[in-house]
């Protein structure tokens, strides 16, 4: 059963919310357009998740207990202000969507082909290059990396990356 809250009056999520979402282990949970700043600590309980929608708030950093989500395959975190994932988020095996398009991201974590991402969304960010490991992203069939003043020297990521862009 979904936990949503996209479209609430009240902008402000409460433990007891979260702690609904526990009690139902909520495997999807939608907290866009909240106008959130920081995500509740209390979602890093929740274990069951696959799918989390965290877009069209103003969050500028994920915490780093975004990394127990195990089962988390799903995540959205589109129109955000995000400069950064933290190196933790590298321990989402699951994941095989990413969309993190229109933030403000500068760079990605060095370990990023520890995820086995099949879609990946970093398009309209501040990307001036990519991590040499991008390329052991083997289970990735899509991606957008549009408008980032990304400069790629390496022959063997231009390659990677020519065989999975998203048109």
């Amino acid at each position: 059963m979904p936990c949503c809250w996209n479209g609430m009056d009240n902008k402000q999520i409460s433990i007891d919310k979260i702690n609904e979402c526990l009690e139902e282990k909520t495997c999807y949970l939608d907290l866009s357009s909240l106008e959130l700043t920081e995500l509740p600590e209390a979602i890093s309980e929740l274990i069951d998740l696959e799918v989390l929608d965290i877009s069209d708030n103003q969050l500028t950093a994920l915490p780093d207990s975004i990394s127990s989500l195990v089962n988390l395959e799903w995540l959205f975190i589109n129109n955000n202000q995000l400069t950064e994932l933290p190196n933790k988020f590298c321990k989402l095996v699951n994941l095989a969507v990413l969309e993190v398009n229109n933030n403000l991201l500068t760079k990605l974590p060095k370990k990023i082909s520890k995820l086995n991402l099949v879609l990946f969304d970093v398009s309209n960010n501040q990307l001036t290059k990519l991590p040499k490991q991008f390329k052991k992203l083997g289970e990735l069939e899509g991606v957008c990396i549009d408008n980032n003043p990304l400069k790629i020297k390496s022959i063997k990521l231009r390659k990677f990356l020519k065989s999975r862009l998203d048109d």
